[in-house]
């Protein structure tokens, strides 16, 4: 029979773990941190909101006035000038092979835009002022299409801007207008006073053409804008339709007349467009 060895009580070491005072000032503290900083968060969060959707106006609203401005804008006023340009062109006789409007940096929305516009133009189309080589209608042209810009802008937009944009051209009508003059005309016996008149009458007289032309084609000239409102740039085949019926009036109308005559006015007997004789 086996003997049973009695094991030696063991030994447990007697003591109290002393009890961790808690900190109730320090968690409420705590909670009131994290507390404030969820507050916070939430206000960065609606404040975002609210800025996001204060941006989302403003460009409604923005897009809104854009379209409301847009037909007094300037890429319209820019489209204007170049389809009266084309259309006077082409009742000349020249072609119209591209228009590629563009805006330029920094400009605001009623600035012009910037135009770059390709002719076809013929052998002895070329002028300066005052050359004997040059045919006097070959001015004429010229002046009506230094003209069409603000003609056609004051037709399609319905005013005038007050802009300096204009003053090269004017005055390159006028000279263009005194080389006329000069090679239809004797004009070396003329006093100064009624070489001055006339050639204000025959400035007069070219913006008159160019307004008329311009108002019987205004079908084709409106239907450019429409174009160039859309997209910028035009290729050859856009202007060639939009343009065709203007240059078949050309062609059917000079078929039987020696070219270049491309303007002549109604003369009086003594050599003076009626109407337009020098003052006495």
């Amino acid at each position: 029979m086996g003997k049973y060895f009695a094991h030696r009580p063991r030994k447990i070491k007697s003591g109290s773990r002393s009890a961790t005072r808690v900190d109730i000032e320090a968690i409420a503290a705590r909670a009131r941190e994290i507390a404030d900083q969820r507050e916070i968060a939430r206000a960065a969060s609606e404040r975002a909101r609210a800025e996001k959707r204060e941006r989302t106006l403003t460009r409604a609203a923005s897009k809104r006035e854009t379209v409301v401005d847009l037909d007094m804008s300037g890429r319209r006023r820019t489209a204007a000038r170049a389809a009266g340009l084309a259309v006077i062109s082409a009742t000349a006789g020249l072609h119209t092979h591209a228009i590629s409007i563009s805006r330029r940096a920094g400009s605001a929305v009623y600035d012009l835009w910037g135009v770059d516009m390709e002719f076809g133009v013929e052998r002895g189309f070329t002028y300066y002022f005052n050359d004997p080589t040059t045919p006097p209608d070959v001015d004429a042209v010229h002046a009506m299409r230094a003209l069409a810009p603000s003609v056609a802008e004051r037709l399609v937009m319905g005013r005038s801007y007050a802009d300096e944009v204009d003053k090269n051209n004017i005055e390159t009508a006028r000279r263009l207008a005194e080389s006329y003059i000069r090679k239809s005309h004797n004009v070396s016996l003329w006093a100064e006073a009624d070489f001055r008149a006339f050639r204000h009458a025959i400035f007069s007289e070219f913006h008159a053409q160019t307004q008329s032309r311009l108002v019987h084609f205004r079908k084709e000239l409106e239907a450019i804008v429409v174009a160039l409102m859309t997209n910028t740039k035009l290729s050859r085949s856009e202007c060639h339709a939009a343009l065709g019926r203007a240059r078949m009036a050309f062609e059917d109308f000079y078929r039987n007349r020696p070219a270049p005559e491309l303007f002549h006015p109604p003369t009086s007997a003594k050599g003076f467009p009626r109407n337009l004789r020098p003052c006495a």
